[in-house]
Parts: C-alpha cells; sequence; structure tokens
C-alpha cells in the first residue's frame, strides 16, 4: 500500500477578491471597487472575519444580475474565514450558475444596446469560473475531504478544455491554462496516492510556467515544483524522464521518496 506522501494544510490564501479587477455597477450607483475597498483593507491587514463582516454589511445578498459576482465573493470569504460549509453552499450554486450562463443572452444584449450595460447579468471571465472550483477544493481539502477535492480538480480540467475547444487555436483565449491550479491539483493527487495523475499535473504546471508565465510575465518555475518533479518521476518508476530532468537540473536536492523511507514521514503543504 502507497502512503499518501502529502498532509494538507489549506490556510488564508490569496487575500484577493475573485473579481477585483471588475466593474460592474450595483445598486445605489456604488461601483463594485467602491463596495470592495474596505473588503479588501481588511483582507490586506489578514483579517478575513472583518473582511466578511464588512461584505456582508455592504451587500446582505442579492437575486439580481449580479448574483454570481455575489456568490463568488462571499463564497471566498467564507472559505478565507473558516467558513467552509456554508463557503461550499455559495461555491456549488455559483459552479452551476456558470455552466448556465456559458454564452450570449440575445436578450440582455438588445436591452442593454437601448439602455446601459447595466442591462447585462454579470456572468464572470473563464479564470473565475476555474476559481470557483480552486476555492471548492480548498474547503473540502480544509475539512479533510480529499475525495470531493479531486472531483473539483477534475472539474478543472474539464473547463480548461473546453475553453480552448471553444475558442480554437489561435482564437481568443487568454486564458488557456493555469499554473498554480495545476500545481494545486498534483498535491491533492498525491496526498490521495494517486500518483501518476499526480505527476501529470505537476508536468502540467511546468509547462505553463514554461511556456507562459516566464515568457510573459517573468515567472518561471519554483524550485520546489523541479524537485517534486524528480521525487515523484523517480518514485513512480520513469526512469528516462527522471534523468531528463536531473539532466536539465543538476545539483538540485531532492529526496527519495520510497515507501521505505516514509514510514512515520509527511508533508505539509500551505497555500
Amino acid at each position: 500500500m502507497i502512503r499518501p506522501a502529502r498532509t494538507l494544510l489549506l490556510r488564508r490564501n490569496l487575500a484577493i477578491p475573485l473579481a477585483l479587477l471588475l466593474v460592474p455597477v450595483i445598486g445605489c450607483g456604488i461601483s463594485h471597487p467602491e463596495l470592495m475597498r474596505p473588503v479588501r483593507t481588511s483582507l490586506y491587514r489578514n483579517e478575513p472575519v472583518s473582511a466578511l463582516a464588512d461584505y456582508t454589511s455592504a451587500e446582505p445578498d442579492s437575486v439580481g444580475r449580479d448574483r454570481l459576482l455575489y456568490l463568488m465573493e462571499m463564497g471566498n470569504l467564507r472559505r478565507l474565514s473558516g467558513r467552509y460549509r456554508s463557503a461550499i453552499e455559495l461555491l456549488l450554486e455559483a459552479d452551476r450558475l456558470t455552466d448556465t450562463m456559458r454564452g450570449v443572452d440575445l436578450g440582455e444584449q438588445v436591452e442593454a444596446m437601448l439602455t446601459s450595460d447595466e442591462a447585462l447579468s454579470y456572468r464572470g471571465a473563464d479564470y473565475e469560473s476555474v476559481m470557483i472550483n480552486y476555492c471548492l477544493a480548498s474547503c473540502y481539502a480544509s475539512t479533510g475531504d480529499i475525495e470531493d477535492a479531486l472531483v473539483e480538480c477534475r472539474r478543472v480540467n474539464e473547463k480548461l478544455r473546453e475553453f480552448n475547444l471553444e475558442y480554437g487555436e489561435g482564437g481568443a483565449n487568454r486564458y488557456s491554462d493555469d499554473a498554480f491550479v495545476r500545481y494545486m491539483m498534483g498535491v491533492l493527487f498525491e496526498s490521495a496516492g494517486e500518483l501518476d495523475d499526480a505527476l501529470v499535473a505537476y508536468r502540467a504546471s511546468y509547462r505553463v510556467y514554461c511556456d507562459d508565465y516566464a515568457l510573459h510575465y517573468g515567472l518561471p518555475p519554483s524550485e520546489q515544483l523541479k524537485m517534486d518533479l524528480l521525487r515523484l518521476s523517480d518514485r513512480v518508476g520513469f526512469e528516462s524522464l527522471h534523468d531528463s530532468f536531473a539532466q536539465q537540473w543538476p545539483g538540485l536536492p531532492w529526496q527519495d521518496s520510497g515507501a521505505d523511507s516514509e514510514e512515520g514521514r509527511g508533508e505539509i503543504v500551505v497555500f
């Protein structure tokens, strides 16, 4: 029996509201960035409970055109505050809503042309749709439910595949993959003992870092990711792959993760 290599500790992370960069208008002429200003301030102070209270006070609920935005913000804030069960309820609703809102509502488009963009429902960006599943996986893992966390990882795979099929090669899709989410998927698969899937996820993360992030944003793959690739390719017995990694990164320290050496040992991963 293969022992899980990792214990997960998913704490407050990426204290940035999901839709921070977007500017839909919410009732009484208050823009979303204005509404989120005190929330952001609390998050930057590492006070997610205060941020949740700020948002709840300003936006107690929404059943209108900005319902998706409300569900994402409230679900993420509850997650950051450690209220995982209630966060899961909201984020699952948001995930279902993104599925039903794909495409263009011609009626809304006509209404917006005759009035203003306020007539348009908030539909979210592709990266936000994937971020919902990241938040769900984080919630499930934080409650020890690795099985459901892996379900959300597979949802990410499905969504990314659908996005790229929809836009096609050379299309307008600038968000085609996500190195960070791929890395988290690898950690979750490895913690469940699904080592082949974990290695696939780590390799996908490395590819996105090299082909996209390093090229466009100056963000190369981390040393930790390289060590994970060395360790896991050795563990699953992919000798040629392991040797190719070792040649690329000579001298990089990594620890053999054979079953015997893992007795009584583990690893904590903090996001």
